[in-house]
C-alpha cells in the first residue's frame, strides 16, 4: 500500500512538472529539470505553486533547496518523507 501511495505521488509530480514546464518531451521520474527548455528560477517558483495547488499542501521552506528540485523523483522523495513524518507524529 505504501509503495502504491509513493508511486501515485511520483506520477502526480511528473504530471505537474510536465504541465508547469509545458514540456513537449515526456517527463519521467529521472528527467533533469534543468534539461527542460523552460527551466529557470521563475519556472521553479511556478512549479512550487503548482505542486502546492494540486497536492493541497504547502511545501515547507526548509526543503526549498536546489537538490529537492533536481528531478521529479527527488521532489517526490522529499514530499513523501515529509508526509510520512507527519503521519508518525
Amino acid at each position: 500500500m505504501i509503495k502504491l501511495i509513493y508511486e501515485h505521488l511520483l506520477q502526480e509530480i511528473c504530471n505537474i512538472v510536465n504541465k508547469s514546464f509545458e514540456s513537449n518531451q515526456p517527463v519521467t521520474a529521472d528527467t533533469l529539470l534543468s534539461d527542460l527548455p523552460a527551466y529557470d528560477s521563475l519556472s521553479v517558483v511556478g512549479l512550487i505553486g503548482d505542486i502546492e495547488e494540486v497536492l493541497g499542501n504547502a511545501v515547507p521552506p526548509e526543503v526549498l533547496v536546489p537538490e529537492t528540485f533536481r528531478t521529479p523523483k527527488t521532489i517526490a522523495d522529499v514530499l513523501y518523507t515529509i508526509q510520512l513524518r507527519s503521519v508518525q507524529k
